[in-house]
């Protein structure tokens, strides 16, 4: 059998040969991947090194708007710690507060109930609404708490020491320093972080709900079960309160606390 020629001079030719071997010696003589590994085996290599010396930076606005979108559908439940909670206050009960021992352990109860949080703040399903809730796993089952009823620890603290002074005056009755407690209570609440504020008017506002409800049944008769008899007294008192927390206004837990106000001492 006879081979044919190829169509036209040798010479025409060498630039394709030329070409051939210019890419040939500037290919990569190496595997594009220098590591044995088979998929779904454990890496058997101590690293991973890249097969080019350039750093791949991200901007600082690229950097932001991926951590924004990676936390933006993760909410995260919070686990009750019942050990915690049972051991401060295991510790309360053994400290030696004389008449002011069961109130500082129900408070601290109260509280742990609630719920506490480290001051770092917590993420909710909802970023910076004021309605959201927190998902909170106590046992076995997980529920629903608003952010409103959670303490931070400086918040809590702070209410502690808040609500122990203003249940005792040595040598004197509540009825007879109610107004300079009170007074105490709002300018202390009146100078609080606005976290702190924040608790508080969930606090109050679950106050003046009830005063509310029992009123709407009770009428006058409900100022009676108080400490201070006379209604002036409470309307100064919770006015005061929505004082302190006017920075709040805009906030629909506000709104709500000022018009139960009207409502009841119209």
């Amino acid at each position: 059998m006879k081979l044919s020629r190829l169509p036209g001079k040798p010479g025409q030719y060498l630039p394709l040969v030329l070409l051939w071997l210019v890419l040939w010696l500037l290919l990569p003589r190496t595997a594009k991947f220098g590591y044995d590994y088979r998929k779904g085996s454990p890496w058997k290599h101590e690293n991973l090194i890249a097969q080019f010396d350039f750093p791949i930076l991200k901007t600082e606005e690229q950097i932001l708007e991926e951590k924004s979108k990676s936390d933006g559908g993760i909410v995260p439940y919070y686990r009750y710690a019942a050990d915690v909670a049972n051991r401060n206050i295991k510790a309360a009960e053994g400290l030696d507060l004389g008449v002011l021992k069961s109130t500082v352990v129900g408070e601290i109860r109260s509280l742990y109930e609630r719920g506490i949080v480290s001051d770092a703040g917590v993420k909710t399903d909802k970023k910076g609404d004021p309605n959201a809730v927190l998902f909170i796993q106590k046992d076995k089952r997980a529920v629903q708490r608003p952010v409103t009823e959670v303490y931070k620890e400086s918040a809590a603290r702070a209410k502690l020491v808040a609500d122990e002074s203003d249940v005792f005056t040595e040598g004197k009755s509540e009825e007879e320093t109610w107004h300079q407690r009170k007074k105490a209570a709002i300018d202390r609440l009146a100078r609080a972080p606005h976290d702190a504020k924040i608790v508080a008017l969930g606090d109050k506002l679950s106050n003046m709900r009830a005063i509310a409800r029992d009123y709407a049944a009770q009428g006058d008769a409900l100022w009676n079960i108080f400490h201070a008899k006379d209604p002036k007294d409470h309307e100064w008192h919770y006015r005061g309160l929505a004082d302190a927390l006017r920075e709040l206004q805009d906030t629909p837990a506000f709104q709500e606390f000022e018009q139960l106000i009207n409502q009841v001492f119209a």
